[in-house]
């Protein structure tokens, strides 16, 4: 048989061979995921076009652990109400060591928290050590720019920073008893959208539409010439993230357009968040 013939036999009878596969392009990875700093950064390029407003911002991630915050995140503003979270944490903790602490008192700390009563918040202050509650909440926490205020019986002018406020809902998540934290978190959580003396408190983070939020306001008029206006909690229901807002903005334009700023820096933050 000549090679010829032998060479058609063998291609009818078949030989393996190595088959062709078209190349496999390699699956596309997730997307990529916004941080922390990058939702600051946006923050911080809409505050470069507010005119005479100083704006505090700090986000804490607490999925991944990452804190940011802007350049302002370290200066110090009047608390306003955000001051009560602060004293709320104090009283349950001297609760837990044996301080009475009366179902009216838990009521009381319920209203300074949820509606932002003022005068709930002038008794506690005055019966249960203010200005001593702030020292040790920042003693405790290691707070770089927390200090009472220079005149005791002004417990909105207790000094506040952002990254400090950031710090104090951490510890609440993370540092205080379940029936503790359950306790703050859900009257800030079922806080209504008008608060103490009508005030409309559905601002920041709390805007309509966010989700999940858990968030004490603080507002104030007016020093100098300014309002101030802050926004500080815990958004979404696994608690992910802890944001603070703090701003003094001029009082000329009124509350209505510093809630309009505050409301907008927290839409461009959570925007960029997943």
């Amino acid at each position: 048989m000549s090679l010829l013939v032998i060479a058609v036999v063998l291609g009818m009878v078949g030989v393996d061979r190595p088959a062709r596969t078209a190349a496999v392009a390699p699956a596309p990875g997730p997307p990529p995921v916004a941080s922390a700093q990058e939702a600051t950064g946006a923050v911080e390029d809409y505050a470069r076009n507010l005119d005479n407003t100083d704006l505090g911002v700090a986000v804490l991630d607490r999925r991944t652990g990452q804190f940011a915050g802007n350049d302002r995140a370290d200066e110090q503003f009047n608390s306003a109400s955000v001051v009560k979270p602060i004293v709320a944490i104090d009283i349950l903790q001297r609760r837990a060591q044996g301080m009475p602490v009366s179902e009216a008192d838990l009521e009381l700390i319920r209203s300074a928290l949820k509606t932002s009563d003022d005068e709930a918040m002038n008794d506690l202050w005055d019966r249960m050590d203010g200005p001593g509650a702030v020292t040790r909440v920042a003693q405790q926490l290691r707070l770089q720019d927390t200090r009472p205020p220079r005149d005791p019986i002004w417990w909105g002018d207790t000094q506040v920073s952002a990254r400090d406020m950031v710090a104090v809902f951490q510890h609440v998540l993370t540092g205080m008893p379940a029936r503790d934290r359950e306790f703050i978190v859900s009257a800030l959580r079922e806080a209504p959208p008008v608060g103490d003396g009508g005030f409309e408190q559905s601002y920041g983070l709390a805007w309509d539409g966010a989700e999940q939020p858990a968030v004490k306001q603080g507002w104030m008029c007016c020093r100098d010439g300014y309002v101030t206006l802050h926004s500080t909690g815990v958004l979404r229901a696994d608690h992910r993230y802890v944001v603070a807002l703090l701003s003094t903005q001029p009082g000329h334009a009124g509350y209505e357009e510093a809630k309009a700023v505050l409301t907008r820096a927290a839409q461009t933050l959570t925007a960029e968040l997943p």
